[in-house]
C-alpha cells in the first residue's frame, strides 16, 4: 500500500502532542502507544528509543505543517525525566526517617 508521510502519521503526531503539550515522559508515551497498538491488533514493539527518534525526526515537520514556526525539538528532547534523580538531592534527600 501507499506509505503515509511521516508528518501525516497519526502516531508521530501523537508522540509530538504528548511530549509537547502533555509533557509526558518517553516511557509513558511508549506505554500509551503500545497499549493502543494492542487494541488495534498490532504488535506493541515500540521502544523508548524508537519513540524518541521518531519525535526528533518528525516533530519539526509536523510543527512546520501546523504553522508552528517557533517549535524547537531540542526544548523537548532531554531523555531524563524531569524531577528524577537530578543531582542526588532528589525528594527525601537529607531527611531522616525513623
Amino acid at each position: 500500500g501507499k506509505r503515509v508521510r511521516p508528518e501525516h502519521d497519526p502516531e508521530n503526531i501523537e508522540i509530538k502532542n504528548m511530549r509537547q503539550y502533555e509533557h509526558l515522559s518517553w516511557t509513558e508515551i511508549c506505554r500509551i502507544l503500545n497499549d493502543e497498538r494492542v487494541r488495534n491488533g498490532q504488535i506493541p514493539d515500540l521502544s523508548e528509543a524508537a519513540v524518541y527518534s521518531r519525535f526528533v525526526r518528525n516533530a519539526p515537520r509536523i510543527a512546520a505543517q501546523q504553522g508552528d514556526d517557533g517549535f524547537d525539538p531540542k526544548d523537548y528532547m532531554h531523555l531524563k525525566n524531569t524531577g528524577t534523580r537530578d543531582n542526588g538531592y532528589g525528594p527525601g534527600a537529607g531527611s531522616k526517617s525513623g
